[in-house]
């Protein structure tokens, strides 16, 4: 039993970390698109992939794997 805990628990760190990147992913580009000139439809496709981004990222971190 004491194996698979700390198999559970490795992946759980490690998806916990993958999500934390998505979600400064999402928010990087978020602010990256904020402070550049882009046209607007271009800019409204960048903040909609930012918050797929962040917004997976965020569920994921809160999620809990059995």
């Amino acid at each position: 039993m004491e194996k698979k805990e700390i198999y559970r628990s490795r992946m759980n760190i490690l998806i916990k970390l993958i999500a934390l990147i998505f979600v400064v992913m999402g928010l990087l580009t978020a602010y990256l698109t904020a402070t550049t000139p882009l046209h607007p439809s271009v800019a409204s496709t960048f903040y909609l992939i930012s918050a797929l981004l962040a917004v997976s990222g965020l569920i994921t971190l809160v999620a809990r794997i059995k």
